[in-house]
């Protein structure tokens, strides 16, 4: 497994395997508000080093599909109807803000990325779960997955 994920997700301690999911987006939000972000030094060094067969380029790809796998593990904990395709999709807004905060110094690109990351989490998971930190509750946000999700939400205390 990759070093980084099982370290960087207790800092927010995440209370269920929904917000486990989330919760590398929260760390990643943080990190890409430090001045001068460069993002991360594996995906520079496959940009940098695009030939499949190099040592650094192969180092990189392990580690790409280590996250993605760390995303799968936790997508089919979260009860995610397709977890493969959670994971896979989880690994753009992972990307996109490593590579957009980077190159744009944009400190508010993580937040963006946390906000979509919870979107395509909701979406694929079937009873999505957040924490209430102002009342210390967890809701379970039922939903139909229709256009009209924000009308047709309802949320049960648990």
């Amino acid at each position: 497994m990759s070093d980084w994920l099982p370290d960087c997700v207790p800092q927010v301690r995440p209370a269920t395997p929904h917000a486990r999911l989330s919760a590398v987006f929260e760390v990643l939000a943080g990190d890409t508000a430090a001045l001068r972000y460069r993002g991360c030094p594996l995906l520079n060094t496959s940009k940098g080093l695009p030939w499949g067969a190099h040592p650094a380029h192969l180092v990189a790809v392990n580690h790409k599909e280590q996250v993605r796998d760390w995303f799968h593990s936790r997508a089919a904990n979260a009860d995610a109807r397709d977890p493969a395709q959670l994971a896979d999709e989880l690994l753009i807004p992972l990307d996109g803000t490593d590579a957009t905060a980077a190159v744009l110094d944009d400190a508010a690109c993580g937040q963006r990325a946390l906000r979509l990351a919870r979107l395509v989490i909701d979406d694929a998971c079937a009873a999505p779960i957040h924490f209430d930190a102002s009342t210390s509750s967890t809701r379970v946000a039922r939903s139909c997955h229709s256009a009209a999700r924000s009308t047709s939400e309802r949320a049960v205390e648990v």
